[in-house]
């Protein structure tokens, strides 16, 4: 059996056990559509920074999807603390307007060093032409030096805890930040938890594949929480009425098709 047939027979494993999920899809595409048509006025301003990071929010749930339909659910754990690093910071960025260039200026100072780090590494060279779009952006934030001010570790004095209990997300730290880091870099207490006491048997380690259904299930539910959530804030920026009773049913559908999937499970 080929690499292609274990993706499609994974894939459908997934969209049989996950039906309710899958379900989901189509109100929520239609909501992002809707929510991602309007015009930016300002190129690096508030409004161009909350669209980039709900886009980037979108695509990393798109990204934790591909991998629970393959039940790589530990693989997901960097996808889910970025999508909720994503929430974050745009809700920030709407609460306090003033950082959103901060945030952008962070981000082109980012790239530029992951540049760097490709050429000094790879031994490959960027052309010109590769280069450009980095270059040309990076001229907008341009001192009367030439050079972009700013480069420190992050874009505003509050970390992303701090910003997470400022925009009142704080609840979301624990499952979608903490919890992927131990996944990432395990705790000896997370280590213990992977064991399981069978009668006659003592601690016994759980298998791979029960412990990557465990992370897929977990995965999922809370990406798709964090998601109705990156839609409530496109909402409150923009004020797309069109957007309101789409949200409503996105999160009916999301309640409905969690409750079923643990009945039937």
């Amino acid at each position: 059996m080929d690499e292609k047939d274990d993706y499609t027979l994974n894939r459908e494993r997934f969209e049989e056990n996950y039906a309710g999920f899958v379900g989901c899809f189509p109100a929520l595409e239609e909501a992002f559509n809707i929510a991602f048509s309007m015009d930016i006025p300002k190129r690096y301003g508030q409004e161009h920074q909350i669209v980039v990071l709900c886009k980037y929010c979108r695509d990393r749930f798109y990204d934790i999807c591909v991998m629970c339909s393959q039940n790589r659910g530990d693989g997901t754990s960097p996808l889910l603390r970025s999508l909720f690093e994503g929430l974050v910071n745009a809700s920030y960025i709407q609460k306090n307007p003033k950082t959103a260039e901060d945030s952008m200026r962070h981000m082109l100072i980012s790239m530029q060093r992951a540049q760097e780090v490709v050429e000094k590494h790879n031994g490959k060279m960027l052309s010109g032409e590769e280069k450009k779009p980095l270059d040309e952006a990076m001229k907008y934030f341009a001192g009367p030096d030439g050079k972009v001010p700013g480069k420190r570790t992050d874009w505003t004095a509050d970390n992303i805890v701090q910003r997470a209990e400022d925009v009142k997300l704080s609840h979301f730290l624990a499952p979608a930040y903490y919890r992927p880091i131990e996944i990432a870099h395990p705790s000896m207490m997370y280590v213990a938890s992977q064991f399981k006491i069978q009668d006659g048997e003592g601690f016994l380690f759980r298998g791979a594949e029960e412990s990557n259904s465990q992370r897929v299930k977990e995965s999922l539910i809370m990406s798709h929480t964090l998601l109705i959530e990156v839609l409530v804030l496109l909402h409150q920026t923009f004020g797309n009425q069109v957007l309101k009773p789409l949200i409503v049913r996105c999160e009916k559908e999301r309640l409905a098709a969690w409750s079923n999937i643990a009945r039937d499970q």
